[in-house]
């Protein structure tokens, strides 16, 4: 079962590892993976962070950055294609939203788009998003 939960240190430990993969890198807008620097952006109290759970699992995070909502989300590559970030945008609660996501990272762009967020603009190659409270968010793209 798949739940969203605080994160802790252990998982930031855990998470800063994930930067070693040169495909996660790719689509990383921070490219630091301090644990130090980590733990203060999930810490901070401008945004709310959790972890992913997968089991018990931390398999990823997502933050909600103030004012506006922005969402991001982070999966352990090894779970990549499995549809773990679609299920785990589902858990957010119904509210406004904002998203940007660099054009070419197509798997967090469809699930993304699963869950409701509507494309807005794209700038300087990253795609901007948006999902107003109580739009529906069961979209089947067939993928």
């Amino acid at each position: 079962m798949l739940k969203l939960t605080t994160i802790t240190k252990s998982d930031i430990e855990k998470q800063v590892t994930w930067w070693d993969d040169p495909k996660f890198y790719e689509y990383l807008e921070t490219k630091s993976n301090d644990f130090q620097k980590s733990w203060k952006y999930a810490t901070s109290p401008c945004r709310e962070c959790f972890s992913i759970k997968l089991q018990g699992l931390h398999i990823g995070a997502i933050s909600v950055n103030q004012p506006n909502n922005n969402v991001s989300i982070i999966i352990d590559p090894e779970w990549w294609g499995v549809g773990m970030a679609t299920k785990a945008l589902k858990l957010l609660s119904d509210r406004d939203y904002t998203a940007g996501i660099r054009s070419h990272n197509i798997g967090s762009l469809i699930a993304f788009l699963k869950n409701g967020f509507v494309i807005c603009d794209a700038v300087n190659g990253v795609v901007r998003l948006r999902r107003e409270k109580g739009e529906d968010i069961e979209v089947n793209f067939g993928f």
